[in-house]
């Protein structure tokens, strides 16, 4: 029965075709593992691999950069784990997936039709966390390209609340007009930048207060490719 609960949140939002890969994936697994019914581990495994990518084992990360892309898949998780307004971390993995995957911090799917501005600001500091993990552990000469993704999506989150949700100026939305005045677009690109300014000061506050759990986390994570 647990397991039940844990399987409906698990493909909470995915479409039917998605569910039939997964289940037909798990099949396989099931009779790869000599498994007379297909187990629990037969679908999480297929689950991540329908959605995130199959292991890629023959990419060899060096003891460096394993070390870099746990402590940044710690700073997502734990991030997640302690803002309210956020769904809890329930995979943590540095085991490389499709073409681009190093590592990921899987948080409960959630089929939110509707987000709250405080939902969409604490899913920016979820994002945030990997790259100022990196920073506080590592110095900031040493960040890596491992957040491009985390920046790009952040930077679409903010920039629709800004530009288009009217949820820091009026309910007005920008992204209508082909062409804005320079001294406004200098004002909502400057409201932008003072956002994302306040919740790397949050969320590098959290991960200063957390060092000794994350550095745990971590340690844990290198040993066990998976938490």
């Amino acid at each position: 029965k647990e397991f039940i609960g844990q399987l409906s949140k698990l493909m909470c939002g995915l479409s039917g075709a998605d569910i039939e890969n997964i289940i037909n994936q798990s099949a396989i697994h099931a009779v790869k593992n000599n498994h007379e019914k297909i187990k629990k581990k037969d679908i999480t495994d297929s689950y991540d691999e329908v959605m995130i990518g199959i292991k890629k084992k023959d990419r060899i990360m060096s003891d460096e950069e394993r070390n870099i892309v746990a402590h940044h898949e710690i700073g997502h998780a734990i991030i997640g784990y302690l803002l309210k307004n956020t769904s809890p971390p329930i995979k943590i993995s540095i085991i490389p997936r499709g073409e681009n995957i190093l590592g990921y911090a899987q948080q409960e799917p959630t089929d939110n039709k509707l987000y709250s501005k405080n939902e969409l600001l604490d899913k920016i500091c979820v994002l945030l966390g990997g790259r100022i993990s990196e920073e506080v552990f590592f110095g900031k000469d040493n960040i890596t390209t491992g957040a491009s993704d985390d920046i790009e999506k952040l930077t679409k989150i903010i920039n629709s609340m800004v530009f288009e949700y009217g949820m820091f100026d009026k309910n007005y939305n920008y992204k209508v007009h082909k062409y804005l005045g320079e001294s406004k677009l200098d004002e909502l690109n400057e409201k932008s930048n003072n956002i994302l300014d306040t919740l790397e000061k949050k969320v590098r506050a959290i991960i200063e207060d957390n060092k000794d759990n994350i550095s745990s986390l971590s340690k844990q994570l290198l040993e066990d490719d998976e938490i």
